[in-house]
């Protein structure tokens, strides 16, 4: 009888991952299991205010989608990274850092709230 309440679970979840696939959500499932054990190549980025056009560049003309690892500044406003993040975004993944490691000794959790 307890085998019988396994095979139905296992049928059933079975029938659910199923109905997932034809419907269409199947799409980041996918997705993220095709990324797994690959490579992230990217670059870390803190200064958006020079070389910014050359640096969209050097990533567009990379073999693999990398992703840019953008540190925040906080004494800028989010605004400040929008444009640069707009752009970026259509060739990379995109990571936002608070603040670099670098520099976390400077502040307090309450800077962030």
């Amino acid at each position: 009888m307890e085998l019988r309440k396994k095979g139905y679970k296992y049928l059933k979840l079975s029938l659910w991952i199923m109905l997932l696939f034809i419907s269409g959500l199947s799409i980041p499932i996918t997705y993220a299991a095709s990324q797994q054990n690959k490579m992230i190549y990217g670059v870390t980025v803190d200064d958006i205010s020079t070389h910014f056009p050359e640096l969209v560049s050097s990533l567009k003309a990379l073999p693999y989608k990398p992703t840019v690892r953008m540190v925040f500044d906080p004494q800028m406003p989010p605004s400040y990274y929008t444009p640069a993040a707009k752009t970026l975004h259509k060739s990379t993944y995109i990571m936002g850092e608070l603040l670099d490691s670098s520099s976390v000794k400077q502040y307090s959790v309450s800077v962030f709230k």
